[in-house]
């Protein structure tokens, strides 16, 4: 071998060393680790053996859902009137199966997630210990899920809703995203009645019981509105494609 051919096959071998150094480092290579490795306690762990609900949350749900100091995409599942609607049963089947058609994913093993079903329970039992009596809704709570109302009559209810807030937020009006036919087209019946009620307090978007000013909506106010918006999905040509229920599941 020639010097013209070891300048090209020593670099080559050094830098598949340094390859070799990259391997990730584990509570079973730990002493082998070189200077400039995490630490012991910030060596990779596999997903199924994180227990810490904090943990959980911030890899698994902050993304979307926010944390309470920052705003997500989807409503905060810190919401005290989400909480105080949403039965626990509802949440864990979200969290385990996912929202099909939606930007919710499954996070069980068997469909395809990485979660265990015992760390999907520290999840669900760690949002249900921020529900709050104090500042849980006052009253008679509406129904998580329930079927369309009259959505010509809900057109109605829309505009005192979307009057009531105009002022503080812009976007929520005729031309906002909730008549916006991507959005529609991308969230579930249920999102929408959900929305309805709780709000979106982190955006500004006061719920039921305040949205309205000096009249809570009452459970026929927010089915109405629901069969209303889901009445203006529209297809790809812009042209309605009229009210067909999407559940959850």
């Amino acid at each position: 071998m020639n010097f013209r051919s070891l300048a090209f096959v020593v670099p080559g071998i050094f830098a598949m060393a340094l390859v070799g150094c990259e391997r990730p480092i584990t509570a079973n290579n730990f002493d082998n680790w070189m200077p400039g490795k995490p630490k012991k306690e910030n060596a990779w762990k596999p997903a199924k053996d994180i227990t810490d609900f904090d943990k959980l949350f911030a890899q698994n749900c902050r993304g979307c859902h926010g944390d309470g100091q920052t705003t997500g995409a989807a409503i905060s599942l810190n919401d005290p009137t989400l909480l105080a609607i949403l039965p626990v049963d509802e949440l864990k089947s979200i969290i385990t199966n996912g929202v099909k058609k939606t930007a919710m994913p499954a996070f069980s093993i068997p469909n395809g997630g990485e979660l265990t079903e015992a760390q999907i329970q520290i999840l669900v039992d760690g949002i249900e210990a921020w529900k709050n009596e104090e500042t849980a809704p006052k009253g008679p709570l509406p129904a998580y899920a329930a079927p369309f109302g009259d959505a010509v009559r809900g057109a109605e209810i829309y505009k005192a809703y979307a009057a009531s807030v105009l002022a503080k937020i812009p976007a929520i009006g005729k031309d906002g995203f909730l008549t916006n036919p991507a959005f529609l087209g991308m969230v579930t019946d249920q999102s929408l009645r959900v929305m309805v009620i709780a709000g979106r307090p982190e955006l500004g978007i006061p719920n039921y019981q305040t949205v309205i000013s000096g009249k809570p909506m009452s459970d026929q106010d927010i089915a109405d509105m629901v069969a209303w918006l889901a009445s203006q999905r529209q297809n790809e040509f812009g042209q309605p494609v009229g009210v067909t229920p999407r559940t959850n599941l």
